[in-house]
């Protein structure tokens, strides 16, 4: 996995079509699938702006994480309102003191897509991710609508690249990526990256994770179960802090909390 391919591929669908990413998958995309969802905050209309939420953690301007500190804006606080329309502010969760805000005035397509956050960007409702889950789990269709083809869909949802520990072909990351379709990967109900503690279930999907905010969208193989979810506000650091571990798989322990629970209340009865 890697943030910057999804830059890449949204730069080349600059180049190829003459739009902005933001633009084209508005239009191609997101409006098929009734999601009034942006890449930029500054474009929502006044009444899509209010509903905006931040993503919020108990860590200080400087980075220093305090669990019994106040909650922190780290994206989307906008203390002075909604920026002005057509700008950006560069986005890195790695980087999160080296970020600006620039005007798209004189952008041109298929220059650097990365700008627009394809791999993590879009501010969208889980109202709305729901509806892509259904057209995942339709082969492609939305409400009569065919946005993606059956073939497309299999090719996303199969297994493009398989990790074998053996000789090492990649990053797993910490286990949770253990093979990967085309922007979807898979969790086996027996692998470090399941999600259910005492139940086998595969599940097929993608999580999100960035400024304090964990997501989810997964479906059952061969089945016509999904569901998805959107966390907000760690108290505690990624990683660094053991708490965040998982106790029976190598997600976080938030993840697995959530996700044992869907399993056992909604997949097991």
């Amino acid at each position: 996995y890697s943030n910057l391919n999804y830059g890449l591929l949204g730069t080349i669908i600059e180049k190829v079509t003459g739009e902005r990413f933001d633009q084209y998958q508005k239009s191609h995309i997101l409006k098929q699938l009734d999601i009034k969802a942006d890449y930029l905050p500054s474009n929502f209309s006044q009444k899509e702006f209010k509903k905006l939420g931040a993503v919020y953690q108990k860590k200080d301007a400087a980075g220093v994480w305090n669990e019994n500190g106040p909650w922190r804006a780290t994206q989307d606080g906008y203390p002075q309102g909604q920026p002005k329309k057509d700008t950006v502010a560069l986005q890195n969760p790695y980087a999160e003191n080296f970020q600006d805000t620039y005007s798209l005035k004189d952008y041109v397509p298929g220059t650097n897509a990365t700008v627009f956050s394809p791999a993590g960007g879009l501010r969208i409702s889980c109202e709305e991710l729901s509806h892509a889950l259904s057209m995942l789990l339709n082969d492609g269709s939305y409400k009569g609508k065919q946005i993606l083809s059956p073939a497309s869909v299999k090719t996303m949802l199969g297994r493009e690249w398989i990790y074998d520990d053996k000789i090492k072909n990649g990053n797993n990351y910490g286990g949770t990526i253990l093979s990967y379709g085309l922007g979807i990967y898979q969790m086996d109900g027996k692998s470090t990256a399941r999600f259910c503690k005492d139940t086998e279930i595969d599940l097929v999907g993608h999580t999100g994770e960035a400024f304090g905010l964990l997501s989810m969208l997964a479906i059952r193989p061969n089945t016509k179960d999904g569901f998805v979810y959107i966390m907000n506000g760690e108290a505690i650091e990624e990683d660094e802090d053991t708490r965040s571990a998982g106790k029976f798989s190598n997600n976080y322990i938030w993840e697995e909390t959530l996700g044992d629970a869907i399993c056992r209340n909604v997949f097991v009865r």
